[in-house]
């Protein structure tokens, strides 16, 4: 999706990719140059943590969900609940997002 919304890039326009949780690490940059806004899910780390790496493989799960990353790099994130998919209580997703745990601590 990078690659089609480069053909926009000099435009005056503001992008956001949703649910940006599984990115390649090498597109991180290109956000940030592109000025792209990152917006995800939280909670999809841990509701998706039972089955993501089975789905993913053992080594792209390591580059996922990481908007750690993305703001090393400086690029601009929006959170979400996901509601009605996720509860709607927006501190669950930053208890999710720094901790990596669910509310059983998971």
């Amino acid at each position: 999706i990078i690659d089609d919304l480069n053909l926009y890039h000099n435009q005056d326009l503001r992008f956001r990719v949703e649910h940006a949780q599984i990115v390649s690490p090498e597109d991180i940059p290109r956000y940030k140059n592109m000025s792209i806004i990152v917006s995800f899910q939280p909670t999809h780390a841990t509701s998706d943590k039972g089955y993501a790496e089975s789905r993913l493989g053992p080594t792209r799960i390591k580059t996922s969900y990481a908007w750690r990353s993305f703001l090393s790099k400086g690029v601009s994130l929006a959170l979400g609940s996901d509601f009605p998919i996720e509860e709607v209580n927006p501190l669950l997703g930053f208890y999710a997002a720094v901790t990596r745990k669910d509310l059983k601590g998971r």
